[in-house]
């Protein structure tokens, strides 16, 4: 679907959001089911997103279905690896990656890089 053949205007898309929040049961509450809901593809809800008409419905919609999973995780028993995956989702990341750089000036052989490894193994 191109751009400019919208299945919603701007208005009828916010009263479709909110039509889908109040009528459907929460645990429905997803992005896909918004859009099966609504008669569009997931691809034209993110297209949605880009633009600034139809972004506050769609960033409302976002911030819904991730309330409702951030309690969901909450009242499961044993819910440490479900936070960990909210986190994860959002940006996070447990693990640090660190950036080096090496600034080699001239050429360096296979032979002198190990026989310098071997001099300060040896020191």
């Amino acid at each position: 679907m191109s751009w400019s053949i919208r299945k919603h205007s701007p208005q009828t898309w916010e009263k479709a959001v909110q039509k889908f929040f109040n009528e459907m049961p929460v645990e429905e509450w997803t992005i896909p089911g918004l859009c099966i809901n609504c008669g569009i593809t997931t691809k034209t809800f993110y297209e949605y997103a880009k633009h600034p008409e139809y972004s506050a419905a769609c960033d409302a919609a976002k911030d819904m279905i991730n309330h409702k999973r951030e309690k969901m995780v909450e009242k499961a028993e044993g819910y440490g690896n479900g936070i960990l995956f909210l986190l994860r989702v959002n940006g996070y990341q447990d693990t640090q990656y660190i950036k080096q750089e090496m600034d080699v000036h001239g050429t360096v052989t296979v032979e002198q890089f190990l026989l310098e490894d071997d001099e300060e193994i040896q020191a």
